[in-house]
């Protein structure tokens, strides 16, 4: 799974791209969040959603990337979190960490990351017609 977060004009968005190497599925996912925010947290909410889609895939053996670098060395430990916020992003990641069997997580360069970039910057350059209402927007390539 490969995550990014974005922000952007219009706001902020998120992108993952899924990649089940087994059975050769492929499946990308963006979604404006509909609240203000970092860049840092928008790459939290990210990787929060790749898990989410792993885990209802029944994923158990995952390996996680992003061009987040200090988000990845956050949750590895090699760097601390201490904005509370952050601390609090990074304990929900650890928590939801321990559902799979075995895990990677690696920071890769951003020109690896184009696919969940492109998904995250969509969304975040968007200008919706109605801001208070929400939407999903979701993309499915196979």
């Amino acid at each position: 799974m490969i995550f990014d977060g974005s922000c952007g004009k219009y706001g902020y968005g998120i992108g993952v791209w899924v990649v089940n190497t087994g059975n050769n599925h492929r499946e990308g996912h963006s979604y404006k969040l509909n609240f203000q925010c970092t860049n840092n947290i928008a790459e939290y909410e990210a990787l929060i959603l790749g898990l989410q889609l792993l885990k209802k895939l029944g994923a158990k053996r995952i390996s996680i990337q992003g061009d987040a670098e200090l988000i990845i060395k956050q949750i590895k430990g090699e760097y601390s979190a201490k904005h509370p916020r952050t601390r609090a992003y990074r304990n929900v990641m650890l928590d939801f960490l321990e559902i799979f069997i075995e895990y990677d997580l690696s920071a890769i360069p951003k020109k690896q990351n184009s696919i969940p970039n492109n998904l995250a910057f969509s969304t975040s350059s968007c200008k919706m017609p109605y801001p208070n209402q929400e939407y999903v927007l979701e993309v499915n390539i196979d």
